[in-house]
């Protein structure tokens, strides 16, 4: 299989990846980066993979493509005006992704690089992005948070190092500013014992998420996402990424993030 998204930065040559498959499952293009040698990176791919294998990513379907490895000068690690360190792309990578397809898909960066793993918020019905820096021995716990926020999930955490005006910051489908917003999110599994009102969440205090400790808030502890969460990932796999749209309606309603993906 080819093995480079671009023979340099400038060049827009033809994707490694294969044309795209629609409504497969959860899509998901693996590009590597930095790695000292191909074996390490293919190993770091294959961890990827049985990561996302034994996750709520997987529940409807998994549909993992090698994008192949990103020759160097594509990324790298920004600190400048940034909080932290974080790997930044060129945008020569877009017109290379964009050959791979019209589907719909997340691609996923495994980067060697040391820096702070992200990805932005997102909403399920659009292509978005995870870079993860497999420096840190926590990263595939990381690469979970990183794609659930590709999906819409904010971070469950009362301190966060974003802007006022970030979308992380603002209310999701597992962070809520109300009980009556969280109570029409996930109420039934509150009253059904499995989930409740614990404060702190998008970087507020007050907020409310419905579990005390999962990946979206404590990534180094925990692969777990909550029973709120986990329908929320399998509800946007479903109906965003496959043809199984029964139930569909129901899940829009209790999360409009999800609205998109329903017309």
């Amino acid at each position: 299989m080819p093995r480079s998204l671009a023979a340099s930065p400038r060049e827009s040559a033809r994707a490694a990846c294969p044309r795209l498959a629609e409504r497969r499952g959860f899509t998901v293009l693996i590009a590597t980066d930095g790695f000292t040698s191909q074996r390490v990176a293919d190993a770091a791919e294959q961890l990827a993979i049985r990561t996302l294998l034994a996750s709520p990513f997987a529940r409807d379907g998994l549909d993992a493509r090698d994008a192949g490895e990103l020759v160097p000068g594509i990324c790298r690690v920004a600190t400048r005006n940034s909080l932290s360190p974080t790997l930044r792309c060129s945008p020569a990578l877009n017109p290379i992704l964009a050959r791979c397809g019209a589907g719909h898909f997340e691609l996923v960066v495994l980067s060697a690089r040391t820096f702070t793993s992200r990805a932005a918020i997102a909403v399920p019905s659009k292509s978005s992005a995870a870079f993860v820096s497999t420096s840190d021995d926590a990263w595939p716990r990381y690469l979970l948070h990183e794609l659930g926020h590709t999906l819409g999930l904010r971070d469950e955490r009362a301190r966060l190092e974003a802007k006022s005006r970030s979308p992380a910051r603002m209310p999701g489908p597992n962070c809520t500013a109300t009980r009556a917003e969280a109570r029409r999110r996930w109420g039934d599994l509150i009253a059904r014992g499995e989930a409740g009102l614990h404060r702190g969440c998008a970087g507020h205090a007050r907020w409310l998420r419905p579990d005390a400790r999962t990946v979206m808030g404590f990534p180094r502890e925990t692969t777990a996402f909550g029973a709120a969460s986990t329908r929320y990932l399998r509800d946007a796999i479903r109906c965003c990424f496959t043809r199984h749209r029964r139930g569909c309606g129901a899940a829009a309603k209790r999360n409009p993030e999800l609205e998109g993906c329903t017309r």
